[in-house]
C-alpha cells in the first residue's frame, strides 16, 4: 500500500497553516494562485471545512473588531525625544506612563492594534517594576491623537488560527504523512509572525510558486570548518530554493524587528557559513524591516565586507528592504514570477 499523502487540493492550504499558523481571506485568494492549486475547489471552501471541524477558529469574535495605532511624522519626532530608560522612582506616574508607550510604539514599526499597544505598555512597565494602569495609558494615547502623534487606522483583517483541536489533528495527520509537524510560535512572537506573514504574502502574489515550497523556521544545521569543532543550528525565518537562467540558488529571510546588532551580525554571519558548505547553492539573504535604519545597513555592510575578505569564494549577496521591497530586491536578483521553487535541502 502506498503511504498517505497529503492531496493535491489541499497542498497550498496545509503549507500556510502548518508553515504560517494562520490564514486570512487575502492569503487564501493568493494560495489559489499556486501552480499546485485547483481552481475548482477554492482554499475558502476547504478553510470553511476545517473551520466547522473546529480544527481552525477566527481570532475575534462578532464584535467590533479594535483599530490600529500607527505613529506620524511629527509623532516619532516628539517620541524619540522621550527616555525609553527604566524611569527611577521618583518620576510621576504619567511621565513613567508616557515613556512606556512611547517605546512601545516605536519599536512596532508599523501598525498595532490598540489593545495590544496597551498591553505591551503594561507589560514594559512591568519589566521596569512598576506598576501601571492600562486606563492610564489609553489617556496618553488618547491625548496622543488629538495633538496628532498618533493616528487611529481601519482594524487589522481577521485571520484564522490553530485551535488545541487542530493542533493535534495537524500534527496526527503530519506525522501519517511524514511532513513537518506545524510550527507552533510563541505568544510573545507575535509580532514579529505579523511582519513574516505580510512578506510572505507579497512574495506568494509576485511568486506563486514559493507558495508550498517556502519554509519558515527551519532548524538548518552549519558546520563551520574555519571555526571552533562542532556544530551549531541556524533557524532563518525563511528558506527556499529557487531556480533562475543562472543556476539554483537559496534565498533565506531574516526578519528583523528588536533585535541588536550583533545578534543580527551573528546571524548573518551564519549564513556565510550556509553558503561556505552548500557551494552548489549560492545564498541570497534578504534582511527585512519595516524601518530600515542606518545601523542595521552597518551590519549588513559589515557582514557583505566580512564574506569578501574571508570568504571570498563563497558565492553570498545580502540587501536590507522593507516587505514591500522585498519583491524588486528578488528581480534585480534575476528572479522572475514564473521562476520555479523548490524546497530547500
Amino acid at each position: 500500500m502506498r503511504p498517505p499523502s497529503i492531496a493535491a487540493p489541499w497542498r497550498p492550504l496545509w503549507w500556510a497553516v502548518s508553515e504560517i499558523g494562520w490564514v486570512d481571506h487575502t492569503l487564501l485568494d493568493r494560495l489559489d494562485a499556486a501552480p499546485a492549486a485547483r481552481v475548482d475547489t477554492p482554499a475558502r471552501l476547504l478553510a470553511r471545512r476545517l473551520t466547522d471541524a473546529g480544527w481552525v477558529a477566527p481570532n475575534r469574535g462578532r464584535s467590533r473588531p479594535p483599530c490600529t495605532v500607527v505613529v506620524t511624522r511629527a509623532g516619532r519626532d516628539a517620541l524619540a525625544a522621550m527616555s525609553s530608560l527604566a524611569p527611577p522612582p521618583n518620576v510621576p506616574a504619567r511621565e513613567m506612563v508616557r515613556r512606556a508607550l512611547a517605546a512601545v510604539l516605536l519599536a512596532a514599526n508599523g501598525r498595532l492594534e490598540r489593545p495590544v499597544v496597551v498591553r505591551l505598555a503594561v507589560e514594559m512597565a512591568g519589566a521596569w517594576q512598576v506598576g501601571m494602569r492600562a486606563g492610564d495609558v489609553r489617556k496618553v494615547m488618547t491625548s496622543w491623537h488629538r495633538m496628532r502623534w498618533v493616528q487611529y487606522g481601519s482594524a487589522s483583517p481577521g485571520r484564522l488560527l490553530i485551535t488545541d483541536t487542530g493542533r493535534g489533528a495537524f500534527n496526527a495527520v503530519a506525522r501519517a504523512t511524514g511532513e513537518r509537524v506545524p510550527r507552533q510560535a510563541r505568544p510573545q512572537d507575535w509580532e514579529h509572525d505579523v511582519v513574516v506573514g505580510d512578506l510572505v504574502q507579497r512574495l506568494a502574489a509576485s511568486f506563486p510558486a514559493v507558495i508550498g515550497t517556502l519554509h519558515i523556521g527551519l532548524r538548518t544545521q552549519l558546520r563551520d570548518d574555519d571555526g571552533p569543532s562542532g556544530q551549531r543550528w541556524s533557524h532563518p525565518d525563511g528558506l527556499v530554493g529557487l531556480a533562475p537562467e543562472d543556476g539554483p540558488i537559496l534565498v533565506a529571510l531574516e526578519v528583523e524587528r528588536r533585535a541588536r546588532p550583533l545578534n543580527l551580525a551573528r546571524r548573518l554571519s551564519n549564513y556565510i557559513t550556509l553558503a561556505a558548505q552548500r557551494p552548489k547553492r549560492p545564498v541570497r539573504v534578504l534582511v527585512v524591516t519595516r524601518r530600515p535604519s542606518a545601523g542595521r545597513r552597518e551590519v549588513v555592510a559589515g557582514a557583505i565586507e566580512e564574506a569578501r575578505q574571508h570568504r571570498s569564494h563563497v558565492d553570498v549577496h545580502m540587501a536590507l528592504t522593507t516587505p514591500s521591497g522585498a519583491p524588486r530586491q528578488l528581480a534585480e536578483w534575476g528572479i522572475e514570477p514564473a521562476t520555479p521553487a523548490f524546497p530547500p535541502d
